[in-house]
């Protein structure tokens, strides 16, 4: 299973997306590490989706569950990545770079969304619940 955790810089996704990979004993595959390791910086859409193809192809490399996360700020984009649960951490109405803000999409309708820090442990812990039982949770969405 892979799973998106996506949002604004500075919303929280890491913390997110360690604390689910921890309790699902899943790998997690973060962004800036693998921007670090590529040495490509590059914020342009273009860049940004090069990127995307990217976290999906590490993602579809391991055999087990994995978590992954990452701006992701256009609809097309997740759609590209294509993850069996996609997680919106959407914290902070702005973030510090303006052209992000810009271009960030707000979802239509994310399996789970995480509005406030106090959320992240209870949103996480039916995240693992759906996982475990093996479904879906399209309908379970915060507003």
């Amino acid at each position: 299973m892979r799973i998106l955790v996506f949002g604004l810089p500075g919303t929280g996704k890491t913390t997110v997306a360690k604390m689910l990979a921890r309790k699902m004993g899943a790998a997690h595959i973060n962004a800036d590490n693998v921007r670090s390791i590529h040495d490509d910086w590059d914020m342009t859409p273009a860049g940004r989706e090069r990127q995307c193809r990217r976290m999906k192809t590490l993602s579809e490399l391991g055999s087990g569950n994995v978590v992954v996360d990452f701006v992701c700020p256009l609809q097309e984009y997740r759609d590209i990545f294509d993850a069996d649960i996609n997680v919106w951490v959407n914290t902070k109405e702005k973030c510090r770079y303006p052209t992000t803000n810009r271009m960030f999409e707000k979802p239509p309708n994310p399996h789970f969304a995480i509005n406030d820090y106090s959320e992240i442990e209870e949103v996480v812990g039916c995240i693992v619940e759906a996982c475990q039982a093996g479904k879906m949770a399209r309908s379970y969405h915060e507003s």
